[in-house]
């Protein structure tokens, strides 16, 4: 079999990652010839990734994506004269890690059904908001091409005729979705590796992406040796819980000979820290109690003592691991360290709130920098502090057994790089659950970029806990001093991302018993919340609706403010939206974009036939990772007046 492989690459930073070379090594055992197609006009780092294995490396701007990509390889790179040489070609992209099997297996699996083109896996036939009916179709990440559809002039003529896309969805739905269907049109047979029947269904409405909602049973049951990559970072709490992508990975770790450590360098270094603390839940929760391992060597509690009335309270957790571990107790007040020093404890007359500190502390191995707390009720009453103290001390430093287990695990997880105890969520803290940057995001991605921190970050996720408390590998505090420029306080805001720049994920950690006590408060909390919004709202079924109720006095206010009223989009979100706005003008999609010029009677408008008037007001339905980039189209257009799902 004369059999050539086109794989496609893109980074947004122009790095070839680890699995990119497991991946074309692996290929390079089945094809006769291999071309890399990068999506940038040249590779940072990781070439050695690409050049041992791939016969041609082209270059070009990252013009109609993956597709577009294909399209310059068969019509030019490599010419359609030398492409009709091969018996088979192979159309790639970098969007999934694997082969968790030979390519030889799948191979030879597939050649046995004789169809004239297959793919890896197939989405049924469904229905959605934003396209209607769908049909059937092999999802476009990995597509093989025979010989009898390879040498017909429909397949030639498809890829000549093919545009450059100008958006992710475009080529979803004007290229993937049709690709198979087309073909099969024409005559053409097709198959898929996995086994996605069983999940299917008649009721076309309920038929899904099956790689995005249960990768874990698609690698262990239905044939499906590959782990996608961008279903790691969704958000699919309205639709299932999230417990499929970590028993993926958990899989491929101890059921596969792939490399996990490929895996986890990618998704550390290209997704937000906080997507991955959610998706793969990252929450630890250990009884402490007696035994356990805890003769660690190399560990370090440093306590920052500043309080004479926490000084019992602090001694009541450090005499539980004085005999086990290394502990440093940084004070500036003599009365509060001649109580440390009575019960032996090492003083040092210095704050450790200070980057020349923090940096000594990365010489050990594992660090707990923690805090003690104003117990008086000079400003507040003191059992708040006292609630806010055993939120820390409970979850960071609860015994011996306890941080025995911690460190256990960060043994067992060598990409793990930061603990820190859940955000407190009662009286008056509750308040600043969900506020984020706290209006600190500019100046935190000021440093970001000033200081080059390798990390993902964005305006609406901000770092998961933001906290002077936490456990922390040395590894992520060697060089901090090159912050020493910064003030202080702004670190707690970074830990996480600084973590994610040297390789690792961050988590939060709990005592059994405080776990239990948050989940009782949590629910009691999401209980007293959904019946207020029934009360005053109205019904709904899922949490979209209940989001949609809370927006609504937002979006009713607003919408008085405008006597023209636009929605920009005309996809999902704004299907799910539109009916909540009393009058609508007009859809608005970016120049460029498919526009059908009506929906339902109304106005589709490109945001270059606006009008900029004073009484405009624009209702933006996309989705988040979408919202930035049309608040910038909109500012550049003069148009200020705007609201976001």
């Amino acid at each position: 079999m004369k059999r050539l492989c086109i794989y496609v690459t893109y980074d947004f930073k122009n790095i070839a990652d680890d699995y990119i070379g497991y991946m074309l090594r692996e290929l390079r055992k089945v094809s006769e010839t291999l071309i890399v197609i990068c999506n940038y006009s040249y590779i940072v780092k990781g070439i050695e990734n690409i050049q041992p294995y791939a016969d041609q490396i082209y270059y070009r701007e990252n013009k109609g994506f993956d597709t577009g990509a294909f399209k310059d390889a068969l019509c030019s790179f490599i010419g359609w004269s030398k492409v009709l040489s091969y018996d088979e070609i192979c159309l790639i992209n970098d969007s999934f890690f694997g082969p968790f099997i030979p390519f030889e297996i799948i191979f030879e699996q597939m050649e046995r059904r004789a169809n004239d083109f297959w793919g890896l896996i197939k989405h049924a036939q469904s229905y959605d908001f934003e396209n209607g009916e769908l049909p059937e179709h092999i999802q476009s990440f990995f597509i093989v091409v025979q010989s009898k559809m390879l040498h017909s002039d429909v397949f030639q003529q498809y890829w000549e005729n093919i545009p450059y896309f100008k958006n992710f969805d475009e080529a979803v739905r004007l290229h993937e979705v049709k690709f198979t269907q087309y073909f099969k049109e024409k005559g053409f047979s097709y198959s898929v590796l996995a086994d996605t029947n069983s999940n299917d269904t008649q009721n076309i409405s309920n038929n899904f992406m099956q790689y995005a909602l249960i990768s874990y049973e698609l690698m262990k049951k239905r044939n499906f040796p590959f782990l996608k990559k961008q279903q790691i970072g969704y958000n699919t709490l309205d639709k299932q819980t999230q417990e499929n992508i970590k028993q993926a990975i958990v899989y491929v770790d101890k059921h596969t000979k792939y490399d996990v450590n490929l895996i986890w360098d990618n998704i550390i270094r290209t997704m937000n820290i906080s997507d991955l603390q959610r998706s793969l839940h990252l929450q630890y929760i250990f009884s402490g109690g007696v035994g356990g391992k805890v003769n660690y060597q190399n560990i370090v509690i440093a306590v920052s003592a500043n309080f004479i009335s926490a000084c019992e309270y602090v001694i009541g957790y450090l005499v539980r691991l004085q005999p086990f571990f290394d502990i440093k107790v940084y004070v500036m007040d003599n009365r509060v360290r001649k109580a440390y020093e009575k019960k032996g404890f090492e003083c040092i007359q210095k704050q450790l709130d200070t980057f020349n500190e923090i940096e000594k502390l990365g010489n050990y191995q594992y660090i707990c920098i923690i805090h003690d707390e104003d117990m008086s009720s000079d400003k507040k009453p003191s059992y708040v502090h006292k609630s806010h103290f055993f939120n820390i001390w409970e979850n960071l430093l609860k015994d011996a057994c306890f941080v025995g287990q911690i460190l256990n695990q960060f043994e067992l997880e060598t990409r793990l790089g930061f603990l820190a105890p859940p955000s407190p969520d009662f009286g008056e803290y509750f308040g600043e659950l969900g506020k984020g940057w706290r209006e600190l995001y500019d100046q935190c991605y000021k440093i970001i970029l000033d200081k080059k921190i390798q990390c993902v970050v964005s305006q609406d996720k901000a770092p998961t806990v933001i906290s002077e408390n936490f456990w922390v590998r040395g590894d992520v505090l060697r060089d901090i001093n090159r912050f020493i420029d910064i003030d202080f306080g702004i670190i707690k805001y970074l830990w996480m991302l600084l973590a994610q720049e040297k390789g690792f994920y961050s988590g939060i950690v709990e005592s059994t018993e405080y776990a239990s006590m948050s989940e009782v408060n949590k629910q009691y909390y999401l209980n007293e919340i959904c019946n207020q919004v029934r009360e005053h709202c109205g019904r709904f079924d899922n949490f979209l609706e209940l989001k949609k109720l809370i927006f609504k006095a937002d979006l009713n206010n607003f919408c008085m403010r405008y006597t023209k009223r636009y929605i920009y989009g005309t996809g999902y979100m704004a299907e799910q939206y539109k009916d909540m706005v009393s009058h609508i003008d007009g859809f608005i999609v970016s120049d460029g974009q498919p526009n059908e010029r009506s929906k339902e009677g109304i106005p589709i408008l490109y945001l270059s036939e606006i009008v900029v008037e004073n009484d405009i007001g624009v209702i933006v339905c996309v989705s988040e990772k979408l919202q930035g980039q049309i608040i910038a189209q909109l500012r550049r257009k003069g148009i200020n007046n705007y609201i976001c799902i």
